[in-house]
């Protein structure tokens, strides 16, 4: 029998296109799975890294030191802010940077720019300093003070029952002569009146003082008043040192008491908020190594801010934009004075040790310091106002 030969020859022939056509998807395939193929890496170059600031806290051009790599010789593409101020660069090489800490800059984070690359180098701790000058001199006993937004202070004087301004040139003129008995504390409110207290028979009264020096009373209390502050409704805060007391009294004339029994609160600063601080002694005793600054909430809840105050129950207060407390404070053992800064969360801190028996105290929105120096003398009777400028 003879097998036909089409048949074979298909067969063989769908043999060849199978081989031909799967040889091809080899091939194809291996094309593209070389395409997938990574590129090569290029070099990187220099790391860039921050490995440390030193030191991390001091004063007004204090030069901080940072090490790493990468940095560059060029000091054009570097630069460094302390907490967001600019600061001038000493030094620039590829693995130390050196910056001098900027006027004022205050507390806060440190950022090392590189190539405008921007790395975190820590938290800096700007030590503020203060510049001393007399702004006027040859005052007996001046005692409280404030100052209002043309930068004229006013201060009260125990010697002789004055009010009295201090101009911009350091000039002296009176306001109000014979405020009869003790004057005490003195405000200006948001809408700049002046406030002054009066420890005269019958008294104590707060007066509102005009422009031309006419006298009107607003409020009257009972004992003694020292330091008196105003708020941002125009309610007054007064230490009765007599009564151990802080009143409260409103643009009315209405008198409460704020709260009860800190012995001998002379002091007196009221925040935005409403709180207020005051100045006295810890116990019942007069110990002068025993002060403390007190916090009121506006609720009345009373508790201690800071311990360890030279108190002799005759001191001011101030308080900053950021809610740190300056005090007046004495030493009577040694007879020094001293103005001391006290943080929101009552750390103490001496700022200055120039004045010999500091009473009032007034601040400004830039952190200037004016201080009543009731003498500068243990054996004179001559004070002094002063100023200390930070920097």
């Amino acid at each position: 029998m003879i097998v036909p030969k089409q048949p074979l020859n298909q067969t063989i022939l769908k043999s060849l296109v199978f081989v031909c056509v799967s040889i091809a998807l080899i091939i194809g395939c291996k094309k593209e799975s070389g395409s997938l193929q990574p590129e090569p890496t290029p070099d990187p170059g220099p790391s860039l890294i921050l490995s440390s600031m030193n030191p991390s806290n001091g004063p007004d051009s204090t030069l901080v030191t940072f090490q790493g790599k990468g940095f560059g010789t060029i000091a054009a593409n570097d630069s460094v802010r302390f907490n967001g101020q600019l600061a001038n660069l000493i030094s620039v090489s590829d693995g130390s940077i050196v910056a001098r800490v900027p006027t004022l800059a205050g507390s806060g984070n440190v950022v090392v720019t590189i190539s405008g690359k921007p790395l975190q180098a820590g938290y800096f701790s700007y030590d503020t300093t203060y510049h001393f000058s007399v702004i006027a001199s040859n005052i007996i006993y001046p005692w409280y003070i404030a100052r209002d937004s043309n930068s004229n202070l006013y201060f009260t004087n125990d010697d002789d029952q004055t009010l009295n301004k201090i101009d911009i040139m350091g000039n002296i003129t009176p306001v109000v002569q014979n405020i009869n008995l003790n004057p005490g504390g003195v405000v200006i409110n948001k809408s700049g009146d002046l406030f002054v207290v009066s420890n005269t028979g019958g008294g104590p009264f707060i007066d509102k003082v005009n422009p031309n020096g006419t006298v009107t009373q607003i409020a009257h209390d009972s004992g003694a008043l020292y330091g008196l502050a105003v708020d941002q409704n125009g309610n007054f805060y007064a230490a009765n040192t007599q009564r151990n007391t802080i009143d409260k009294i409103t643009p009315q004339g209405v008198v409460s008491v704020m709260a009860s029994g800190l012995f001998s609160p002379s002091g007196i600063a009221v925040a935005k908020d409403g709180t207020v601080y005051t100045t006295n002694y810890s116990g019942t005793v007069y110990n002068g190594a025993d002060g403390v600054v007190t916090k009121i909430t506006p609720s009345g809840t009373v508790s201690t801010l800071a311990t360890g105050i030279y108190y002799n129950g005759l001191t001011g207060i101030a308080l900053d934009d950021n809610g740190n407390l300056y005090v007046t404070s004495f030493n009577q053992q040694y007879a020094i004075g001293y103005v001391v800064r006290i943080t929101p969360s009552g750390t103490v801190k001496t700022i200055s040790k120039d004045v010999m028996f500091p009473v009032g105290i007034a601040i400004d929105h830039k952190g200037n310091l004016y201080v009543a120096d009731e003498s500068v003398s243990i054996t004179l009777p001559y004070g002094e106002v002063v100023k200390l400028t930070p920097h």
